[in-house]
């Protein structure tokens, strides 16, 4: 039978959300909490506030241990990044459930169904407390074992560390229960409430830290200043849901084993792509430290580092497609879901593309410039940044097929490229002695393989579009860029290595030629623009 709402006008570029906008609800009940569906500057305020958001995180990551080292000193910045090495992989207790929340409260609110809506919420507010509770217990006998973790000439600050790793733990524990709130928000695309909220938050902790600091506070008050703040956090997102959905009512009381099982299932399937991301970094590092020692290892992380910093961008972008995509499940069609995989692609590679170009042919002299000559690994940068480029187009796919709860294949095949990638990079370094390009190699070829080949072949039988349309999307998206690619290799020749200066005012004129280049050539470039001027004169 054929979808009543397929004749609805098409999704078309970033107003991806287009056919959800004007569709007939499915219930009696109130809509609450509008969420601007339908238009463009609804999907770009949330990109843009998840990128002011993620710039905010780096900032203040920036700041927090420069104001404790010169405040505190370099033993207690150490156990600082101690006790946040110990906690920082407590979140895997969440086992994957957290994306349940915003895909069931996307589905829930397309349908109206509000009482489905608080009995999913609810079923992911028990898994998260018992996660709580686990992650307590752990972080007890982590503060417990300090002393063993501490060499001997740190025995005196035993007491000091056991508090950080109290209270950081503590800190993590407490994000888990109130990211039901987190999840609600999302799932009404309001990312921007949830960026506000933190970024606001983050940013006046680190002036209460430094406060704190001035007035003779030490460590254990960082900690605890950290535990309040994201206490505050929680609290305002349970009031931003509540306001955004007045029919919200989560509580235990409406547990059903039924709902616990299926948001289990669903974030099992999201917890083994958290496992192959740690195989593939995790893993990968562990085999170039073993065969070359931790100075190669501190050469390899540096391009990485610009590398994830460019998949942080692309994946703001393609974490807004994941509530889009449920309401699109309910009220949309195959087609309205295919068109939206198809114009994330191009929007990615929009994106990623001139990043990924930028590393390539300027990466001697921005890693020189950043760390000096002895990391001027420009090659391997290069094959790091190409080969991650398939994954960032795979961001906002990936994001859709959670949405869709159809993400199951997706994970399977990256668990099994990172472990593929493992053991090529283990043979690329113990037998072959490739040395660190062999590392770059040994990660990107089985994750390019998988991104370019097989993903792409799954989501076109999923969701019934051509390759040709696929690669039709890249091509749209690979053009604007072309003339950004030039001025880039230009100024490469002909400024060479140059100097910082050179090499800054190079990029800054190819950056211009970007940005016209797009203004001509990319139509929701324009629509967004006169969108807001709209908006604004209204």
């Amino acid at each position: 039978m054929r979808d009543p709402l397929e004749t609805q006008p098409p999704a078309d570029a970033l107003t991806v959300a287009a056919p959800l906008s004007d569709a007939a609800p499915l219930g009696s009940g109130p809509r609450p909490g509008g969420s601007e569906r339908g238009r463009p500057g609804g999907l770009a305020r949330n990109v843009a506030s998840n990128w002011a958001g993620h710039f905010v995180v780096m900032a203040t990551g920036f700041v927090i241990p420069r104001i404790i080292n010169d405040h505190l000193g370099q033993v207690q910045l150490g156990i600082w990044d101690l006790g946040w090495s110990l906690v920082h992989s407590l979140p895997l207790l969440l086992l994957g459930v957290g994306a349940a929340v915003n895909r069931y409260v996307a589905r829930n609110r397309a349908a109206e169904d509000w009482e489905g809506l608080n009995r999913t919420a609810s079923a992911c507010l028990a898994v998260f407390l018992a996660s709580a509770l686990a992650a307590l217990g752990i972080t007890l006998v982590l503060a417990k074992c300090m002393p063993a973790l501490l060499s001997d000439t740190l025995a005196h600050e035993v007491r000091e560390a056991r508090w950080a790793v109290l209270l950081l733990g503590a800190t993590v524990a407490l994000q888990m229960p109130t990211g039901v709130y987190n999840g609600v928000i999302t799932g009404f695309q309001r990312y921007d409430v949830v960026n506000l909220i933190e970024s606001a938050c983050r940013i006046v902790g680190v002036a209460v830290m430094f406060v704190a600091l001035l007035l003779g506070g030490g460590l254990t008050t960082l900690c605890a200043i950290t535990l309040v703040r994201e206490a505050i956090v929680g609290l305002l997102k349970w009031a931003a849901a509540h306001r955004l959905c007045p029919c919200l009512s989560i509580s235990l009381r409406r547990l059903r084993w039924d709902a616990v099982r299926t948001v289990l299932v669903f974030g099992g399937k999201t917890y083994l792509m958290v496992v192959a991301d740690i195989i593939l970094y995790q893993g990968n590092r562990i085999i170039l430290l073993w065969y070359l020692g931790p100075a190669a290892l501190a050469l390899f992380s540096r391009p990485m580092g610009l590398v994830k910093s460019m998949q942080g961008l692309v994946t703001h972008f393609g974490r807004v497609m994941q509530p889009v995509a449920s309401e699109m499940q309910v009220l949309g069609s195959t087609a309205d879901l295919a068109r939206l995989l198809l114009k994330s692609n191009r929007a990615a590679l929009l994106i990623a593309l001139p990043i990924v170009l930028m590393l390539t042919v300027y990466g001697d002299p921005i890693l020189r410039l950043w760390m000096g000559d002895a990391y001027a690994t420009g090659t391997v940068l290069a094959v790091l940044a190409l080969g991650h480029l398939a994954s960032a187009l795979q961001n906002g796919p990936y994001y859709i097929l959670i949405g869709m709860g159809r993400h199951g294949v997706s994970a399977v095949a990256l668990f099994a490229a990172a472990v593929v990638s493992v053991g090529l990079t283990a043979l690329l370094l113990g037998v072959l002695h490739w040395g660190i390009l062999g590392a770059a190699l040994g990660l990107v070829l089985p994750l390019s393989l998988v991104n370019l080949v097989i993903l792409p072949l799954y989501q076109s039988w999923l969701l019934r579009f051509s390759l040709r349309q696929y690669a039709a999307s890249l091509i749209g998206g690979i053009r604007p860029v072309l003339p950004f690619a030039a001025s880039l290799a230009l100024s490469r020749l002909l400024v060479g290595g140059g100097s910082p200066s050179l090499m800054l005012t190079s990029l800054g004129v190819s950056s211009v030629v970007l940005l016209v280049s797009y203004w001509l050539m990319v139509p929701e470039v324009q629509r967004l623009a006169r969108f807001g001027v709209l908006r604004r004169a209204a």
